[in-house]
C-alpha cells in the first residue's frame, strides 16, 4: 500500500519539483503551477468522494479497493503538503 501512496505523491511532487526548477531558471511563473496542483487536488478529491459513495451506494459486497483508496489519498496528502515545502525551499533560493 505504501508504494500506492507513493505512486499517487507522483504528480504532486513532480509538480513542485518543475515550479521549483522554473523559479529558479525564471521560465515559466510559479501560479501556472499553483493552478496544476490545485487542479491536481480537486481531482484527487473528487475521486476519492466519488470511490467512497460508490462504496456505500452498493450492497457492501466489501470489494473496496484499499490500495485505490490509498492512491488517492497519497495523491490529496502530496498534494496539501507540496505548497508547505515550496515555501521552505522558496525561503532558502536567492534568485533575485
Amino acid at each position: 500500500m505504501l508504494n500506492e501512496t507513493l505512486r499517487g505523491s507522483l504528480v504532486a511532487f513532480m509538480t513542485w519539483a518543475l515550479s521549483i526548477f522554473c523559479l529558479y531558471k525564471r521560465l515559466i511563473p510559479t501560479y501556472y503551477f499553483a493552478i496544476v496542483l490545485g487542479m491536481w487536488l480537486i481531482y484527487a478529491t473528487h475521486r476519492l468522494f466519488r470511490l467512497l459513495v460508490n462504496r456505500y451506494a452498493t450492497p457492501p459486497t466489501d470489494d473496496l479497493d484499499a490500495h485505490e483508496v490509498a492512491y488517492w489519498l497519497g495523491a490529496i496528502g502530496s498534494s496539501l503538503a507540496a505548497p508547505f515545502l515550496w515555501m521552505l525551499i522558496v525561503s532558502r533560493i536567492r534568485v533575485f
